[in-house]
């Protein structure tokens, strides 16, 4: 698609959201200027992409709520960035490492938020990135979420980043197994060789997982560290999920009073 067509789509996408009633091809070609071949094929790109429908008793065409979803999530991000803050803060401040904020999207976790670490060797991303769910901490608590089909798309399309990364789907069902019961993940190695990370899921009000809230460091720094570390990571993100309107649970409530 070039750069004409994506700025005709915006403008096509800016003139229906402003139309009070669904519109045909022929006015919507009048007020753009536009041959009405070159608007079959906007709205083709449109409603391929979900961002258009177009009504089978009267072929006019009208938004979809997809936009107004990606606004939403916008939003929430948002909200939860800064929810988050005072608790990336705390966790950094307690473990003296680098700190992520992660979502879930399409087999990956993007940071969306982050605080380096105080150490002059430590882990270090940027805000924005992504890295595959299977092979981080982040990406894998939020696996331990995920329905069975989700889980079973991602193992399907594993592959190895370091010797220690998990291209198994059994040995990622154990894996995930193993998360639900501690409450946390552990990342050896498996994204980058000498980086280890720990993270644990936020909750919302509605008890689904938010985010993933966790810390990455080198390795000679975690890996005898891992049940501590991991129970610190572990109740930050309770203390997260009750800021976020979870209902509180014994854990919940003993981290949160540090707050």
């Amino acid at each position: 698609m070039t750069a004409k067509t994506v700025q005709k789509s915006l403008v096509l996408l800016d003139l229906l959201s402003r139309s009070r009633e669904p519109r045909g091809v022929a006015e919507l070609g009048r007020e753009l200027g536009l041959p009405k071949s070159n608007v079959f094929r906007l709205l083709d790109t449109l409603v391929e992409g979900r961002y258009v429908r177009r009504r089978e008793q009267d072929s006019r065409y009208e938004l979809t709520l997809k936009l107004w979803e990606m606004g939403m999530m916008s939003f929430s991000q948002e909200r939860l960035v800064e929810v988050a803050r005072p608790f990336l803060d705390r966790l950094a401040n307690e473990t003296g490492e680098s700190v992520h904020l992660a979502i879930y999207d399409e087999g990956e976790s993007v940071f969306i938020d982050k605080r380096d670490g105080t150490h002059p060797v430590r882990g270090v991303t940027q805000v924005g990135s992504r890295a595959p769910a299977y092979c981080c901490a982040t990406g894998k608590v939020a696996l331990a979420y995920c329905a069975p089909g989700e889980l079973a798309r991602v193992a399907a399309r594993m592959k190895r980043q370091t010797p220690t990364t998990i291209t198994s789907g059994p040995v990622l069902q154990r894996e995930i197994k193993t998360i639900r019961q501690l409450g946390y993940a552990v990342n050896r190695g498996e994204w980058f060789e000498d980086v280890w990370g720990i993270a644990a899921a936020a909750r919302n009000g509605a008890d689904s997982m938010a985010a993933s809230i966790g810390i990455w460091a080198p390795k000679h720094r975690v890996y005898k560290q891992v049940e501590p570390l991991g129970k610190t990571v572990a109740a930050m993100a309770d203390a997260l999920s009750v800021a976020l309107g979870c209902t509180p649970r014994k854990s919940d409530v003993s981290a949160s009073k540090g707050n």
